[in-house]
């Protein structure tokens, strides 16, 4: 019996308001297969909601009460994390395991902590989407209704757009319109088929 090919396994990554979510949908456009970190996170938070409220010490479960909590509070936000991230890890993990049997010659994966989390040897390639500072700057405060105070905090809580630099397989600028970064993504499709697989490692043993 021949033995069924692992798709190649791409891990979108970047910073808030980087555009790699506009990266990720493209691709599930394009019919690709795209799991979403954040969304996994998101059902692991529904299904804990409870448990997690006690943990942070909230009266109930408020999702924007929650987002302002940790991003104020760096204790909180490592009990957070230390909770949700197993979790999460484990949950895409057993997602490669189901896509090893085949049926899909590309997997993609939104990741925003993928280096944060030391996450990258676990796929064949990583795609960094960056931007310029202030363009971040400007997109968090339109997208979130906050202030320039508020957006320069969220992204000061993560890895330097620098170190991820150092770190990526692949790096895409997004400082113009979308219509810029579609165009950059159309070449990087074209190059699918000549992505070679490594000897990717298991997230979570």
């Amino acid at each position: 019996m021949k033995q069924k090919v692992r798709p190649l396994y791409i891990a979108i990554t970047g910073d808030i308001a980087s555009g790699k979510t506009s990266a990720s949908k493209f691709f599930q456009e394009k019919d690709y297969v795209v799991m979403y970190a954040d969304l996994i996170s998101g059902t692991i938070l529904y299904e804990n909601s409870e448990y997690i409220s006690e943990m942070l010490g909230m009266e109930k479960y408020d999702r924007k009460e929650l987002r302002t909590l940790i991003f104020s509070d760096k204790e909180k936000l490592a009990k957070l994390e230390s909770y949700l991230h197993p979790k999460i890890i484990a949950s895409l993990q057993e997602i490669i395991d189901c896509y090893n049997y085949g049926g899909e010659d590309v997997v993609f994966f939104e990741i925003p902590l993928l280096f944060e989390c030391k996450l990258q040897k676990g796929f064949d390639m990583t795609l960094l989407i960056i931007a310029e500072y202030d363009k971040k700057i400007k997109r968090i405060i339109k997208r979130d209704n906050c202030d320039a105070a508020e957006a320069e905090s969220i992204i000061k809580k993560q890895l330097p757009q620098e170190e991820k630099i150092k770190l990526a397989d692949i790096i895409i600028e997004n400082n113009d319109d979308i219509s810029f970064l579609t165009g950059k993504l159309e070449i990087f499709e074209q190059l699918l088929k000549y992505i070679p697989k490594r000897r990717i490692k298991r997230l979570v043993k």
